[in-house]
């Protein structure tokens, strides 16, 4: 049994810090390609808990939060690199509610599975996927050219 505590302080602080990597980083890589390392990086850390003993806790979160925490910072910056900066506000009051409610119910998810198979192992299978499937789905949109970016 894992203390929840210091897998949530790990997450906390690493996810804000990293966020002076990960900007840097999309300074200088196509925001495209940084996302993509992120979603990577928080698939296979999700996937990661089911290897790891409960006294690797903190570092799970630390990890995690290194990926979700760049995530956080970074994913509006997509649309300004694919439409430019000109709908940018417009791009995000329309996409905004529905990640609001995307991030909002992954813990209902979470513990819906768990209480349909008595185990967290699905969903955290689940979310793996998500990530995956983020990352899959960012190196398919091919950036395009702008003529004018603003």
């Amino acid at each position: 049994q894992t203390c929840a505590l210091p897998i949530l302080s790990g997450f906390g602080l690493a996810s804000f810090t990293v966020r002076f990597l990960w900007g840097p980083l999309a300074d200088r890589h196509h925001i495209r390609t940084v996302l993509i390392a992120i979603s990577l990086v928080c698939t296979l850390v999700t996937l990661s808990i089911f290897a790891l003993p409960g006294q690797f806790s903190v570092a799970y979160g630390a990890v995690l939060g290194f990926g979700i925490g760049g995530y956080v910072g970074l994913y509006q910056a997509v649309w300004a690199a694919y439409y430019g900066r000109r709908y940018l506000g417009s791009i995000a009051g329309v996409t905004q509610p529905f990640v609001t409610f995307v991030m909002a119910s992954g813990s209902v998810v979470l513990a819906a599975i768990r209480d349909a198979t008595g185990s967290y192992d699905a969903g955290i299978v689940l979310f793996a996927a998500a990530w995956l499937s983020c990352g899959l789905l960012l190196f398919a949109a091919k950036p395009r050219l702008i003529a004018h970016p603003s």
